[in-house]
Formats: structure tokens, sequence, C-alpha cells
């Protein structure tokens, strides 16, 4: 991947920018499915971390890309659901606290 380090001033406007992968002839061509990880470093120091999901495409001259495989589009659960969750976690560690805390009174 080129460029392996990008230098972004702090902004509160987007800032784009462009990539190049190279591949490797002796792999084939083939589709990459999953994830490219961005790291935002300070003085050495991983600040932040940002994954994005990515569909890639290596294509080697001469041979096509293999037939693709599986459902499709895979689930993923919008911000909303996971703040539902978390409420109702939350909810349920709260009420058996709440509970050990009143059984434990009682007996004193």
């Amino acid at each position: 991947m080129e460029p392996t380090t990008i230098h972004i001033e702090s902004s509160d406007e987007p800032a784009d920018i462009q990539l190049t992968f190279y591949g490797n002839e002796t792999l084939g061509s083939h589709t990459y499915n999953g994830y490219v990880r961005f790291l935002g470093m300070t003085g050495g120091t991983v600040a932040v971390a940002v994954k994005v999901k990515a569909t890639i495409n290596h294509i080697v001259a001469g041979q096509p890309l293999p037939p693709q495989t599986g459902g499709g589009e895979s689930f993923t659960m919008p911000l909303w659901g996971w703040i539902v969750i978390g409420i109702v976690v939350l909810a349920v560690v709260v009420f058996a606290v709440s509970r050990v805390l009143h059984i434990e009174v009682r007996r004193r």
C-alpha cells in the first residue's frame, strides 16, 4: 500500500486521501472482503483507530476473478441497536446489584 503514512492537519473539514494497493501476481485473481484499519497517531502513540469496510478486487492480467460465493451482504447492527442492547444490559446489572444489596441489608 502506498503511501504508508499520511500526515493530516487538525481541521473541522474532512480530508480526502488516495491510496494505492499493490498485489502479488502469484496469488492469482481474487476478491478481498474485509476491513482496512487506519491508525491515528500522535507522538508515537495510537490515539484513535478507524476500521473501514472494504472490498478489494485483486486482478491479475489474463486471469478472471473467480465467481462470488456466499449469501451476499452481511448484517451490520446500526448504532441505535447497540445503544438499546447497552441500556438493557445496564438495567439487568443494576437490578441484579440492587437485589444482592437488598438481601445483604435484610440479613443484617
